[in-house]
This record gives structure tokens, sequence and C-alpha cells, in this order.
């Protein structure tokens, strides 16, 4: 069962790139997520935490040609403004995804923070890798303790009240860019979160 959420979890990842027309650019990011640890980090700046493109690839043309329309702020930093659907109580509703540039290319990407906590640097990491394939090493998330995306404030309640499956849904501000839809669900462990499932589809208009 792992291993077919692990696929779904890829075809979700691809599906964004596959988007695109520039076959180039999708084969030679795919190639550097292949070697994850060796082509991105992730580095402390001003209190925070980024993902670092080590050598960086895309272009803001090669990011809206795979279907990712960041708003630019300026020459070195944009934006993918989201909001948390069915958030827990009293928490903010923004989970904006901070985009770093260098002389035009994508070299950092900030996470929301209780979304960066909750699934863990590593997994988010292992998300990248699975771009480069199922087989790359890294590639895939490890099984997530509830009670790390409950301190993280992904969820809220105790590891009793959640349930055997809950669902992360972020809707775009911008409707071109893609609604991200995760669901995470249990496996042999009561106090886990091992099954994972990736949706970046667009829903039908209307």
């Amino acid at each position: 069962m792992k291993w077919a959420y692990q696929n779904l979890l890829l075809a979700g990842l691809l599906l964004g790139l596959l988007a695109g027309c520039n076959w180039t650019q999708i084969v030679a990011f795919r190639a550097q997520m292949c070697a994850v640890a060796e082509y991105t980090s992730w580095e402390a700046e001003s209190g925070e935490r980024i993902f670092v493109f080590r050598a960086p690839l895309l272009t803001m043309g090669d990011l809206n040609q795979f279907g990712i329309y960041p708003e630019l702020i300026d020459q070195r930093k944009a934006v993918l403004r989201y909001h948390r659907v069915d958030l827990p109580p009293g928490t903010p509703g923004e989970y904006d995804i901070h985009l770093r540039f260098t002389e035009g290319r994508l070299t950092g990407l900030v996470f929301p923070q209780p979304l960066r906590d909750g699934l863990g640097q590593d997994n988010i990491t292992g998300l990248f890798a699975m771009i480069g394939g199922g087989d790359a090493a890294g590639a895939g998330i490890n099984p997530m303790p509830k009670q790390q995306l409950i301190a993280a404030g992904l969820f809220a309640g105790t590891v009793e009240t959640l349930g055997r499956e809950v669902v992360v849904e972020l809707e775009p501000l911008d409707p071109r860019n893609r609604p991200i839809h995760l669901k995470m669900e249990e496996g042999r462990q009561a106090d886990y979160y091992s099954n994972f499932y990736l949706n970046l589809k667009r829903r039908p208009s209307g």
C-alpha cells in the first residue's frame, strides 16, 4: 500500500512539470532532483529556513511553462499565494510559498512554517527527489508522527482526536496556479500517518 501511495505522489508531482512544453528544462531539472542531496540543501537566512537549489536552473519563464505563476515582488523575490481550506480554528489562513531568484534563476523556496515543520524538511526534500523518479536516492515520504503535525500547528487537537485520515488543502489566490491537496492516512501505527496521496489537478470550472 505504501508504494502505491508513493507512486501517486510521484504522479502528482510530475503533473505540474509535464504540463510545460520546455522538455529540455524538464529533463535537466529531473536529473538534478534525481541527485537531490547534491543539488539542494536547507539553509538558514535571516531566521528563515530556505530550501536551496545549489545549481540554479529554472527561470520565471520556465515556471510559467510548467503552469506555475508566482507574483513577482522584485527581481529577487516572488510569491505563490495560497489559502488553507478547513484550517484549525484561530490560525492564519495564508500559506504563501516564497521564491528566491539570483540572476533570473530560482535559487530557493521558503515554505509556510506549519507545512515545513509539520511535514519535516527531510520529507519535503523527499518530495523533490520524487520528481527525479521513484528510485532516486531519498525519494518518498517517511511516516509522520501525528504529534509532529499538531506541534507545528498543521492540525488542532490531540493524537487521540486526529482521525485515520487528514487532508491539507491549499487553494491558490491566482486561479492559474494549481491547488494542492495532500491526504494522509494511517498505516499500521495509529499515532502515525504512513500513506500519502498528492493531487495537483485543477478542478473543473463552474
